[in-house]
């Protein structure tokens, strides 16, 4: 009888290794030990340096982004001479427009990265960053209205335009399609 006992007692831990193992919670759990960790998502707390000309940025920055999402990521990048509000600001500031914009997008439309240096970088950083925060994508960003005429707005319209551009050349069907219509459309006129 004592035998038996045993035998009964080892057949119940063989069955219950054995569903451990093959119902798949330690299977889960040893996947899950086994597997590299994942980078952390971008920190949306933005970032700004003091400097001349100041620095500022927020998520990740283009290598970092280019590691975890490899071609898929977009790079937009706009430069302070072509903003007319940058070029009204060099009667106090000769060197308003030597800044530059760095964006980070990926497909969806999210962005996960942002440099800014020049002249104001710490306040338009902080639309970039918030619009991270919320996890707004980019034409969210267009949807933000700042005070006209500044800065910051010309800065995002730029961008958002930009965004557009890109977005539709990532699709070839819905660019060779519109080619094709306004290749019709000026045949017609």
């Amino acid at each position: 009888m004592f035998a038996t006992r045993i035998n009964q007692q080892q057949a119940e831990g063989a069955i219950a290794v054995h569903h451990a193992l093959f119902k798949g919670f330690l299977l889960r759990s040893l996947n899950q030990w086994l597997q590299p960790p994942l980078p952390p998502p971008p920190c949306t707390l933005p970032i700004s340096l003091n400097l001349t000309p100041t620095v500022a940025w927020v998520g990740f920055t283009e290598s970092e982004a280019r590691q975890r999402y490899g071609n898929k990521l977009t790079t937009l990048y706009q430069s302070f001479k072509s903003l007319d509000q940058a070029q009204l600001l060099t009667a106090q500031w000769p060197t308003a427009t030597s800044g530059s914009c760095t964006l980070l997008v990926i497909p969806d439309g999210q962005i996960v990265g942002a440099e800014i240096v020049g002249i104001r970088a710490e306040d338009l950083i902080a639309p970039i960053a918030l619009a991270m925060q919320q996890n707004l994508p980019m034409a969210a960003l267009a949807q933000l209205h700042p005070p006209f005429p500044s800065l910051t707005t010309q800065l995002l319209q730029s961008l958002t335009l930009q965004w557009e551009r890109e977005h539709i050349k990532r699709r070839p069907f819905l660019f060779d399609g519109l080619e094709l219509f306004f290749n019709w459309q000026r045949d017609w006129s």
